[in-house]
């Protein structure tokens, strides 16, 4: 990487920064009108075969996946240690605007919004998981809203680490052609590479390199062109700022989304199930009792959603009891980590054992 020049002059970039996203939603609108999102999947699918997706099992793209990300991760840690070390070692000075480049863009773009943001929130299933291919989960377009931590498919993560390299065009206007070709050829190899093993649909590869070069774009705006020496290239209050969001985003507004399901047999006393439920944002009384005909069977699905850190999980606790009106079904939850906010959704049925 060449040192920063500072006869090179930039584009104007937010001509650049519109016509990305400009670009991005046009071609959005375009896939969902014509349904082209299932139809492209499921050119990869394979049903009753082994494996059931063309991508998988086959060398070259199991490679691209397992190390096509590393390019981009490396560059990214590769500007955080230049930013840091160029204070103190004056050859690394002239090149703090590219190091800084490096970093911002490689933690705010595939870091903070792609994976942080994007996948822990929209709540997009992956084409494997949805009902047209196979799963239980219901296809949704992209623009349609999803459950936050019910899906992970929007937008590609592996797609943006690609999208990472062309970002780097804006860095030298002599080599901006080769780092546009590069990044577009690993965006495009990571993002066939997740289509075709049903990992992710083609918007959610579109957005990844929109939101990616973007970022790029606005980072590359934000960073002085030529700064002087001494001059702050980067506050430290900025890194702290990124830092605190990303922190925030992880330990506090992570999704959580998990389903319980309990099935009991119909009760020996009385012809009645009486269920109470002791739950966030639900109480005794809130959920119907329900009749319990002679060898039938109540089945309960208890979802749980919520926010907080990561690492947090829920155990549904269930417990019957006889009494002469019929059995008392309490419903529980043990939950461990810290919850931000939680609700949950208690939903009976009851099956019977004729035709």
């Amino acid at each position: 990487m060449s040192p920063d020049r500072p006869e090179d002059r930039p584009v104007p970039r937010g001509l650049l920064l519109v016509g990305i996203l400009l670009l991005v939603i046009a071609l959005s609108i375009a896939v969902r009108a014509t349904g082209l999102d299932p139809v492209v999947s499921g050119w990869f699918h394979q049903p009753g075969e082994s494996p059931d997706w063309w991508g998988k099992e086959r060398p070259f793209l199991d490679l691209a996946y397992e190390y096509g990300v590393w390019p981009a991760n490396l560059l990214g840690i590769a500007g955080l240690l230049g930013w840091i070390f160029s204070r103190f070692v004056a050859p690394l000075r002239r090149s703090r605007r590219t190091f800084a480049f490096l970093f911002l863009v490689w933690v705010i773009g595939p870091g903070i919004l792609v994976n942080m943001v994007g996948k822990e929130h929209i709540g997009r299933p992956r084409p494997r998981e949805t009902v047209l291919f196979g799963g239980e989960r219901e296809f949704l377009s992209i623009g349609e809203p999803g459950i936050p931590g019910h899906g992970r498919s929007f937008p590609s993560g592996h797609a943006a680490m690609g999208a990472y390299l062309a970002g780097l065009a804006l860095l030298s206007r002599r080599r901006a052609v080769l780092w546009t070709a590069v990044g577009l050829a690993a965006w495009g190899l990571l993002g066939f590479q997740r289509i075709a093993v049903g990992a992710h649909f083609p918007t959610d590869v579109l957005w990844s390199g929109g939101i990616v070069t973007a970022t790029a774009v606005t980072v590359d705006a934000a960073l002085p062109r030529a700064p002087a020496d001494g001059q702050r290239l980067v506050r430290p209050s900025v890194l702290a700022g990124i830092a605190a969001v990303a922190a925030i985003l992880a330990f506090l507004f992570t999704p959580l989304y998990q389903v319980h399901e309990q099935s009991f047999e119909a009760p020996r006393t009385g012809d009645l199930w009486i269920i109470e439920p002791d739950l966030p944002g639900l109480g005794p009384g809130s959920v119907p009792d329900r009749p319990a005909p002679e060898g039938a069977r109540l089945q309960l699905e208890l979802v749980v959603r919520g926010y907080g850190m990561f690492s947090n999980e829920t155990d549904a606790v269930w417990t019957e009891r006889p009494t002469p009106a019929g059995t008392i079904i309490r419903v529980g939850l043990e939950r461990s980590g810290f919850f931000l906010w939680s609700t949950s959704m208690l939903a009976s049925r009851v099956e019977t054992a004729g035709p």
